[in-house]
């Protein structure tokens, strides 16, 4: 079989757009989607974000995700429309601020224009010890350079 590689959305203009269709497995009995999948649609543009500001050298991208990641320190969400089954929706990530440990970004859910919900995350990034145990640190300077591509 061919190599088949899952979309990581598009750049542009300083953004971060990834696709996300409705399916049945998001919405409850009223196929309405439930409130926790949308932040599992921004966690998966976010992943998806990452990967592809990342190193196209896997040798590379490996020594980077020994070196530490980010993980989510606070999320604050605004509901404001919702979205139904079968809905295209597309998740719009967007860095708001950078610090020397932390990240704050916003992403924003839409159906076409229509805004249905704004989240956003502080992220640190951290350092992961010999011990198993993680110590925030100092974003480096790698991610510091692609992540003005967003900012």
């Amino acid at each position: 079989m061919e190599n088949i590689k899952a979309s990581f959305g598009i750049l542009k203009d300083n953004t971060h757009y990834f696709p996300v269709h409705v399916y049945y497995n998001h919405t409850d009995a009223g196929q309405i989607v439930y409130f926790a999948n949308y932040l599992r649609m921004t966690e998966e543009a976010r992943v998806a974000m990452f990967n592809m500001l990342a190193s196209d050298d896997e040798k590379e991208h490996k020594e980077l995700q020994s070196v530490g990641d980010f993980v989510v320190r606070s999320c604050n969400a605004e509901y404001l429309k919702s979205a139904v089954l079968n809905d295209d929706l597309v998740v719009v990530s967007k860095v708001v601020d950078m610090g020397k440990v932390q990240l704050e970004l916003s992403q924003d859910i839409y159906r076409g224009d229509e805004k249905l919900v704004e989240v956003k995350f502080k992220l640190v990034f951290v350092r992961l010890l010999p011990d198993g145990s993680h110590k925030p640190s100092r974003i480096p300077e790698f991610w510091m350079e692609r992540l003005k591509q967003i900012a």
